[in-house]
């Protein structure tokens, strides 16, 4: 859903805040909201390669900057 919330305009922090709502986001620790950030990267990436769709090169770019914002 963060990738989602990204997607419509929020920022990763805005998107991050909503999600901590969520008990499946709260209960995690920083480094576990990294890694969810880089496998979900890796996962639309590999789905943008294997496909011409744009919607699926977009979320594939979304990732890949969620990721960057959380790994700096």
């Amino acid at each position: 859903m963060v990738i989602r919330l990204i997607c419509a305009g929020h920022t990763p922090q805005q998107a991050e805040q909503w999600a901590a709502g969520l008990d499946c986001w709260a209960g995690g620790t920083d480094e576990d909201g990294t890694a969810f950030a880089c496998h979900v990267a890796g996962l639309w990436s590999m789905r943008a390669a294997r496909s011409d769709s744009l919607a699926a090169q977009n979320r594939a770019a979304l990732a890949r900057s969620y990721a960057a914002w959380r790994l700096r």
